[in-house]
């Protein structure tokens, strides 16, 4: 009970964290810090699914010998023999004792249930929480890819318009083409 508090409300912290989306570090850092909490998380849900378990096994274990004790009842007020009907009595506070354990059990096992379904509810919210850091950190990678090869573009047109600039006279087709014929005559 207190311990499934404690936990879901640090889950919930964590939910509710104010993370800066524009610092990728910080959202990585989020992203890791929710993984752990599901890894925490699904150990939880699996210690409370054989807390379930073990109540529902000890459940069937103790509605079998009450069946004993009713078989045992039937059997002794229905055969012939009436004075072995005293038996009855003491099976029958059996039978009673068993409906005892069998209810406290019972709210055992439904406490465990629920325990397992705000647990999964809680893995749920992580795993939607963790989903959308990843698409907050995929986004700001791409994004910082298209700033970098727009920065490179930049670049390279200044280091292009330098280089044109830093030809002197008019470059003409008819230039170049003379160019080339002479180096082709020395070679």
């Amino acid at each position: 009970g207190k311990v499934r508090t404690v936990f879901l409300g640090s889950v919930n912290d964590l939910l509710d964290k104010m993370i800066d989306l524009n610092s990728p570090s910080a959202v990585r850092q989020h992203i890791r810090d929710l993984e752990h909490a599901m890894e925490q998380m699904t150990d939880a849900i699996a210690q409370q699914r054989a807390v379930v378990m073990g109540f529902t096994q000890e459940m069937r274990a103790l509605d079998a010998r009450k069946s004993t004790f009713l078989s045992a009842i039937d059997e002794v007020i229905g055969n012939e023999d009436k004075t072995d009907d005293y038996k009855a009595e003491g099976f029958m506070a059996q039978v009673v004792d068993l409906e005892n354990t069998l209810g406290i059990k019972g709210q055992g096992k439904t406490a465990a249930d629920q325990a397992v379904q705000g647990l999964n509810t809680a893995l749920s919210s992580l795993k939607k929480k963790h989903n959308e850091m990843m698409t907050a950190l995929k986004n700001f990678e791409a994004q910082d890819q298209a700033t970098k090869a727009k920065e490179n573009a930049t670049n390279a047109l200044k280091l292009g318009s330098q280089a044109v600039a830093g030809v002197s006279g008019t470059v003409s087709v008819d230039s170049l083409q003379r160019r080339a014929q002479e180096r082709s005559n020395l070679a």
